[in-house]
């Protein structure tokens, strides 16, 4: 009897699988699978939970890309948006991931005077709100305001505190379109998501959040009326 090599062996045993799992295969039942509309929900919300993970770590290519769009706005090179544009507009750089966009505010100037969370105040409220509730951390100071006649109605301003290193602010930006406004003549963003209405600026070494179930006009006024 003739002996057979090693390499002989490994590939006649290459083949003795290949024809194995090619059967297999041919024996599968091909139906197809339709999956109930609760578990499609509840993948998708898996995704978008692995999808938040990964954007909030700071990974090199975005700092990378971060890095290019605050040179290139030096060189007065401004870029289209679209629904992945990565741009920089004032002193603000966004990131529109589709789901959301992340806001990130330059630290304050030399120039410009630091203030702490409870040094802006609230001048303005609409007839028939009342404070509700106030949370305060160590960055953040937020204040819920409700409309004691109707208590479906509500707004909430936001303050948090701009470190030497800012971090992201994520906002729900999905199927919106940002809006370059003047806030009390600092320059902001409006948009407005459904019912919900929102704006955002930067005061001093304060990130200024104003959002609620009001109409626009109702919203500015509440930013502008904000101050020491």
């Amino acid at each position: 009897m003739n002996k057979i090599s090693d390499r002989q062996f490994d590939r006649l045993l290459e083949e003795a699988l290949s024809l194995d799992f090619n059967s297999e295969i041919a024996n599968t039942s091909k139906s197809p699978f339709n999956p109930s509309p609760d578990f499609q929900n509840k993948m998708a919300e898996l995704f978008r939970k692995e999808d938040a993970k990964k954007f909030r770590l700071s990974s090199v290519l975005k700092k990378v890309a971060v890095f290019f769009l605050v040179s290139a706005s030096i060189l007065g090179i401004f870029l289209g948006t679209n629904t992945q544009a990565r741009e920089r507009i004032y002193s603000w750089i966004i990131e529109d991931f589709g789901l959301y966009s992340s806001f990130t505010a330059e630290k304050p100037s030399i120039d410009e005077e630091s203030l702490s969370l409870d040094d802006l105040k609230i001048n303005y409220i609409p007839e028939g709100f009342d404070l509700k509730e106030v949370q305060e951390g160590r960055i953040n100071l937020i204040y819920q305001f409700i409309n004691m006649q109707n208590k479906e109605n509500f707004f909430i301003v936001h303050f948090r505190l701009l470190e030497e290193n800012p971090t992201e602010s994520f906002y729900d930006t999905e199927d919106t379109r940002l809006e370059n406004i003047i806030i009390s003549g600092r320059d902001g963003y409006f948009w407005q998501k459904k019912e919900l209405t929102s704006i955002l600026w930067k005061q001093n070494s304060i990130e200024c959040n104003v959002y609620g179930n009001l109409n626009k006009d109702e919203i500015i006024k509440i930013g502008e009326n904000i101050s020491k």
